[in-house]
Formats: structure tokens, C-alpha cells, sequence
């Protein structure tokens, strides 16, 4: 959200890109179920799964996707 913000804010395409990368990224991980923190149903840490969410979502960034 705060990506987002900024994007609008700027007016940056890049910070554009980064927001739609990470909600993609939140979206995939939960839709996957893992990992996931205690109160969606899992066993991870907060860290584990911030991890899984940055890993996509760098994913995401170097094949240009985002929403």
C-alpha cells in the first residue's frame, strides 16, 4: 500500500511496478497456503513469511510482471 501511495504521490512507474509486484506476491503465497503466520492458518514466522513474499515478488519484478 505504501508503494502504492508513493507511485501516486511521484508519479513513478517504478514504485507502480514494485506495489503491483508485492500484492501479487502476498496473493500467490496465501493462495498457496506456505508459508503462512498463525493467524492464516499456519505455523510460520512473521520472518518466513515476509521472506516468501519478497522472494516472489522479486520473481515478479525480474520477469516485468505487476499489476
Amino acid at each position: 500500500m505504501l508503494f502504492d501511495w508513493l507511485s501516486c504521490q511521484r508519479d513513478d512507474a517504478r514504485l507502480t511496478a514494485a506495489a503491483g509486484a508485492i500484492e501479487l506476491a502476498v496473493e500467490e503465497v496465501i493462495a498457496r497456503g506456505a508459508p503462512l503466520t498463525p493467524d492464516l492458518g499456519g505455523d510460520a514466522s512473521t520472518q518466513e513469511m515476509g521472506a516468501a513474499i519478497a522472494e516472489r515478488a522479486g520473481g515478479f519484478a525480474a520477469e516485468g510482471r505487476a499489476r
